[in-house]
Order: C-alpha cells, then structure tokens, then sequence
C-alpha cells in the first residue's frame, strides 16, 4: 500500500521520487490538489481518507497510521498547521462550511493554525441551525483542545465572523476568553425575514447558475441542472452529485441561520476588523460593538477575492502582534 500511495502523491503532484514522510503540501500540494488525491485514493484504492485526513496527515507513512474509525469521521475542529509557536489561530468557516481557503493562509502563519468546519459537510442535516448553536458547539470543541499555556485568536470570514463574534460576546455562558478577535468582511448586522430551507437552496442554484452563464430563467429538474453544472466545469470530477447537493444545503442552512441572528451586546477583548471597500457601510456597524478596537483595514477587492490578496497572511500576523501587545 504504500508503494501505491507515493505513486499516486507522484501523479497528482507531477512530481518524482516521493517518500513516504515527504509532506504533500511542502512539495507544492494545495486544496484542490488535495481534493484530487482523496478522490483518487477513495476510488483506486478504496481507502476511507477525506481532505480533512490530508491537512492533519500530510505524509504517506501519517496516512497509513489513520484509525479507520477517525478517517471516516469529519472533525469540526481542524489543525491546520503547527509551528513552535504559543499562539493559535482559530478561523471560523464562512457561509460554505468548509476551510479550504485556508490553505494560502497558512502557508505564509507564523503561528498555530486551526479550523472550524461545519458539522453538516458530512450530512447537511447535521448542520447547526442557528448561529448560537454554532457559537456553542465551536467554545466546547475549543475547550476539549486548547491547551491553557497557549494565546489564542479568534478569526472570522464572513458568516463566520458573526460566529467568532457571538462566541466572544460576554454574555454566552460557553464563552472563553480569547486573546483577540479578527473579524473579516463580516456580514450586515440586520436580521432579516428568513425563508423556507428550500427556497434558500432555490437561492443558491439560482446564483451558481448565473455565475456559470446558464440561462437561469429555465425551469429544470435538478438532476438536469447538475449536468449543465458539470458541463461547465462548476462541480470538479471528483465531486459526486449527492456531496455537492449536500454542499448546497449546508450553505442553506448557514444562511438560514444568518437571516434570523440578532446581534447584540459588546465584546471588550482587543480586535481587528479588516473590509472590502465595497462592504464598508455594511461592516461598519460592527465597529460600533467592538469596544477595544484596535485596528480597521479596508481592500480594494470583492468580498471573495479578500483571502487571497497577496500582503493578506502578512497582514494577519501584523494584526496578531498588534493584538497580543494589546491584551498583555
């Protein structure tokens, strides 16, 4: 199995001579990549590995110790990267429920970093429907974790920057303190009128439709959108339908929870709040309740484009500097 597993690294990676405690990502491996490769050992060699095993395991001799009880249970609380360092970094999922955008991220930390999926990736119906549920199932499975002598930050994208928030809020009877809170881009503060499930799901086709340019005033059935979907290279070869449906409903259901949160309340623990231009009159609210602001950014990019600007991960470790100085 093993000579398997460095074949298939060498495939996926272009790349010659892999040994079995080279690191996937060290030799130029990233999300999508490690989306191909958990594909491809799930339908060659018929291993039980998701993405999640690849950022924790990223060796082949690391794979092949996975308890098949743990490969095939999909944590909430992910280690993304480990350094010497006494700080973490605790990054919450956006509206899609996944981490992947961390990848870049990490690679440029200085720090400790970890993620917060959702708990529906597996089975949507598993998902958390309110943003104080989330709040709460993410402080317990800190508080299992985190070791005491450690400076931990608090990071939200997003959706899930109203999460970060609520956990931060004083008067949750689950929250802990954190050393700071970054909140990025984070959502308007308004509670709006929340709709049936599946009209968010009717939502959410309607806007990959008109992303991929697919005529979306057609009326089809569902099993004929994902194949236009497919034609158009919106859901990658490796994605079977029924995980992409259940992708769908996650973002559903984080957005559903999004619509009925009302915010409220201060949180006092030094923050950083960072913005695209085009998002400033809808996060500036949230300045309001950050009563240790320390610093607030604005980036001329769109809303999805934030993760990905290139002095983005500096940025971040400037503000964790800034945040620390601030909480001593």
């Amino acid at each position: 199995m093993e000579l398997q597993l460095c074949q298939l690294w060498q495939e996926v990676l272009s790349t010659d001579d892999i040994m079995p405690w080279d690191d996937f990502f060290e030799l130029g491996g990233d999300s999508i990549l490690a989306l191909q490769l958990t594909h491809r050992m799930q339908s060659e060699l018929s291993l039980k590995i998701t993405i999640v095993d690849i950022f924790e395991a990223p060796t082949v001799e690391l794979i092949l110790q996975r308890d098949p009880e743990s490969v095939q249970h999909q944590p909430v609380l992910v280690d993304m990267k480990s350094t010497a360092s006494n700080i973490r970094l605790y990054f919450v999922h956006a509206s899609s429920g996944e981490i992947l955008f961390l990848k870049d991220v990490c690679s440029a930390s200085r720090f400790n970093v970890s993620g917060l999926r959702s708990a529906g990736l597996s089975n949507a119906e598993n998902a958390d429907k309110k943003i104080t549920s989330m709040a709460n199932r993410y402080l317990s499975e800190i508080g299992t974790r985190r070791d005491k002598s450690e400076i931990s930050i608090l990071v939200g994208y997003s959706l899930g920057a109203a999460v970060a928030y609520q956990m931060t809020l004083s008067s949750n009877p689950l929250a802990r303190r954190f050393d700071g809170l970054i909140l990025i881009d984070p959502p308007s503060r308004g509670v709006k009128a929340p709709h049936q499930l599946d009209a968010y799901v009717a939502e959410r086709f309607l806007e990959l439709s008109k992303l991929y340019d697919l005529n979306p005033n057609r009326e089809l059935e569902r099993s004929a959108l994902i194949e236009d979907f497919r034609a158009a290279r919106a859901i990658p070869d490796f994605t079977s339908n029924e995980a992409f449906i259940n992708a769908q409903y996650v973002w559903a259901y984080n957005m559903m929870a999004l619509d009925s949160y009302s915010a409220g309340g201060e949180v006092d623990i030094p923050s950083v709040v960072f913005a695209t231009l085009e998002n400033r009159p809808i996060v500036e609210p949230w300045l309001k309740v950050l009563s240790n602001l320390r610093g607030f950014e604005t980036f001329s990019c769109d809303h999805f484009d934030v993760m990905r600007k290139d002095n983005f991960p500096t940025r971040i470790n400037w503000s964790v500097h800034q945040l620390i100085s601030a909480s001593a």
